[in-house]
């Protein structure tokens, strides 16, 4: 092999490695900005949710909130496109509202992902699922909700479309 060979090879293998860092470090970027997006819309479905228990007046009793008392939250979340496969749960896993049309409810109810959103009190995202404590304006119990996060809301696929605007950039 000639040094003009050896050159070339060098150079395109250069050229080969560079070109799979930039792309490695551009994949990182964008699937890091597409958990920090999923995390947002979480934080956004938690407080939708939060706004209508806070502007309900029957859950604004001094008294722990009995199963009718989420009839008109229910009938919110089931009402909105938003909002799929939902389960409010309280401190002890029991189930107090749930979507009419989720089959799989007791295993939503029993998630270790609720239970630690009732005992962080903190909101966390997995996958298309968020889970949060709902804070009562009485205070009378905690409660948290899980839910699926509507397609509406979150583009189907958020890196699938950012490789492939930086592949066009590229």
């Amino acid at each position: 092999m000639t040094l003009r060979h050896k050159i070339l090879v060098a150079t395109a293998v250069t050229m080969v490695l560079v070109l799979g860092l930039m792309s490695a470090s551009l994949g990182v970027g964008a699937y890091s900005r597409a958990n920090i997006e999923h995390d947002r819309v979480g934080t956004l479905v938690a407080r939708v949710v939060q706004e209508w228990i806070l502007s309900d007046p029957t859950l604004q009793r001094r008294e722990p909130p009995s199963i009718d008392t989420w009839v008109d939250l229910s009938r919110k979340l089931s009402g909105s496109p938003f909002f799929r496969n939902w389960v409010i749960v309280d401190s002890t896993a029991t189930v107090v509202a749930r979507d009419p049309n989720v089959e799989n409810w007791n295993q939503l109810a029993a998630n270790a992902s609720t239970a630690a959103a009732l005992k962080s009190k903190r909101m966390s995202v997995d996958a298309d699922r968020v889970y949060f404590p709902l804070q009562l304006p009485s205070d009378v119990g905690l409660y948290a909700m899980t839910c699926d996060i509507s397609k509406l809301v979150v583009p189907e696929s958020y890196i699938a479309d950012t490789i492939t605007n930086v592949l066009g950039v590229m």
